[in-house]
C-alpha cells in the first residue's frame, strides 16, 4: 500500500519530520533543499507508524464527534468529565457533582455561554497558578491574557507578557502548572535551547511527565470536536 503526503513543508529545518493531524493527514517537514526521493524513502520507512497512528486519529474522531451542545453530553474541567444539563432553577454556570448545570435560558446558545464560561474559568485558574509560581520562584512578568489559541497551550512574548489558551482548563492542575511553569521558564531564555530545559527541571523537576500528558491526551481538551467560536 502506497502512502503519499497531503502536505509537505520546507523550512530552514536540518531533519524531516512526519505528523498525523487529527483528521488523519500526513504532513512532512523537511530542509529547503530535500529532494523528493528522500522524502518519498522516509514515508516508506514509517510506514507502519503512519498507518497505526492515521487509525487512532480517524477513532478518536469517531469517538469524540463536534459538540451539539446538548443535554447529557459530556464536557471536561479541570480533568473531569461532567455531563451537560439544563436547569430551570439555576442562574449560573456551575460544574458540580459530575454536572455542567447551564440555566436552562441559555439553552439556545449553549455554545456560546459554556465557552464564556469556560474562558471566565480559565482566567481566574490561570491567574491564580501563574502568580503562584511567580511568586515562589520571584519570577516577573508584565501581562497575562487568555486566548483561542487552536496550536498552543501557552506563549510567552519578548516583552514579558504570557498568554494561555482557554482550552487549557480542561486539563488536569499538575498539567496546567506544566504549562505555566514553562511559559514562565522562557522569560529567562526564549528559545527551547538546553539552558532553558535545565530552567524547566529546576521548577519543575517531573515536568517530563506532565509533557508526555499532552502528547497522548491533547485531544481530550477539545481540539478536536470543540468548532471555532465565533469571534474566536
Amino acid at each position: 500500500m502506497k502512502i503519499k503526503a497531503e502536505e509537505i513543508i520546507r523550512s530552514r529545518r536540518k531533519t524531516i519530520s512526519l505528523e498525523i493531524k487529527n483528521d488523519g493527514r500526513l504532513v512532512v517537514r523537511a530542509p529547503l533543499k530535500t529532494p523528493e526521493t528522500l522524502i518519498k524513502r522516509a514515508v516508506e520507512q514509517k510506514a507502519d507508524w503512519i498507518l497505526k497512528k492515521q487509525k487512532e486519529m480517524l477513532k478518536r474522531k469517531r469517538e469524540n464527534p463536534p459538540k451539539q451542545w446538548a443535554e447529557g453530553e459530556k464536557f471536561v474541567f479541570l480533568g473531569s468529565e461532567y455531563t451537560l444539563t439544563f436547569s430551570d432553577s439555576a442562574s449560573k454556570i456551575t460544574a458540580e457533582n459530575g454536572y455542567l448545570t447551564v440555566p436552562a435560558a441559555y439553552k439556545d446558545s449553549a455554545q456560546t455561554a459554556i465557552i464564556n464560561w469556560y474562558k471566565k474559568e480559565a482566567k481566574k485558574v490561570f491567574s491564580e497558578r501563574v502568580r503562584f509560581y511567580a511568586e515562589k520562584h520571584n519570577i516577573k512578568y508584565t501581562s497575562l491574557k487568555t486566548t483561542s489559541a487552536l496550536t498552543r497551550w501557552g506563549s510567552c512574548s519578548s516583552k514579558g507578557g504570557l498568554c494561555f489558551t482557554w482550552r487549557l482548563v480542561m486539563a488536569p492542575i499538575d498539567m496546567i502548572d506544566y504549562v505555566v511553569v514553562h511559559e514562565l521558564s522562557h522569560l529567562s531564555h526564549l528559545d527551547h535551547s538546553h539552558a532553558f530545559w535545565n530552567r524547566v527541571s529546576e521548577l519543575m523537576p517531573d515536568y517530563d511527565l506532565r509533557r508526555q500528558w499532552f502528547k497522548t491526551h491533547s485531544y481530550l481538551l477539545g481540539k478536536d470536536y470543540f468548532a471555532k467560536e465565533r469571534g474566536g
